[in-house]
């Protein structure tokens, strides 16, 4: 079920069950957005357009300035679609897969025209390695997003198919619960 959140930090948000959680999806201060501005560059984007897609493995960081962003997750091609969550100014997009080179269950796309701040992967390492207070955060709401991806509904975003007694089956579903990536 979709839902308005209640927090008042996050006007506007949409989240299903557990991803209201403020330290999953933080907004940042305007002293925050500035600095992150000498790490990215600044895109105007229209409604609908896709800022990631499912099975990208590395899109950056992408940082909400206006409009809003809606992260949804397919069950299969075709399927339906459930909003996890939508982004509104101040936020940011991305879960670990971005450090780990994990391919992204979930797609991104503007949910209201708008301008993002767009970080890629060499501006993404040099944020973490350069502004403590900014990669703790983001590094935070990264696992956070993790654990709400790995119990809801994208646990079945992985499918592991073949018998429960094939060891091969038994070896990917134990590299996944190492990884802490949802599967069924």
């Amino acid at each position: 079920t979709v839902r308005p959140m209640n927090d008042q930090a996050h006007p506007g948000s949409i989240a299903v069950g557990a991803s209201a959680d403020p330290i999953a999806y933080p907004t940042l201060t305007p002293a925050q957005l500035a600095r992150l501005s000498d790490f990215g560059d600044v895109h105007d984007v229209e409604t609908g357009e896709p800022l990631f897609r499912e099975g990208e493995r590395f899109y950056g960081l992408i940082v909400v300035l206006e409009g809003s962003v809606e992260i949804v997750y397919v069950e299969h091609p075709g399927g339906a679609e459930t909003v996890i969550v939508t982004q509104g100014p101040g936020r940011f997009l991305g879960e670990l897969s971005l450090l780990t080179g994990q391919r992204a269950v979930v797609h991104g796309r503007m949910g209201s025209p708008g301008r993002v701040l767009r970080i890629d992967q060499d501006g993404f390492r040099r944020l973490l390695a350069s502004d403590p207070e900014i990669g703790d955060i983001v590094f935070a709401a990264f696992v956070a997003r993790r654990e709400i991806l790995r119990e809801g509904v994208a646990t079945g975003a992985v499918r592991i198919v073949g018998s429960r007694h094939s060891g091969r089956a038994l070896d990917l579903v134990n590299y996944l619960l190492r990884q802490r990536v949802g599967h069924q």
